[in-house]
């Protein structure tokens, strides 16, 4: 307990694979994909992408105070 709050934490397994992109971003496929040479539109972060941690916290706190 903290100045008289409970504290409670979580883990969310799939944070950045929720938060979606803000703007369009695209990739080659990987291999062993059909469409060999095409470009994929990607509509959700990924791992590894710069903006995924940020968009993940936009998310989050929209969500929050939504709630």
């Amino acid at each position: 307990m903290m100045m008289g709050y409970k504290m409670y934490t979580s883990d969310v397994r799939t944070a950045y694979l929720n938060a979606r992109m803000e703007r369009p971003a695209y990739m080659y496929p990987p291999k062993g994909f059909e469409r060999k040479g095409k470009l994929i539109r990607l509509h959700c972060q990924l791992y590894g992408l710069k903006s995924a941690a940020k968009a993940w916290h936009n998310t989050l706190v929209a969500k929050i105070k939504a709630f």
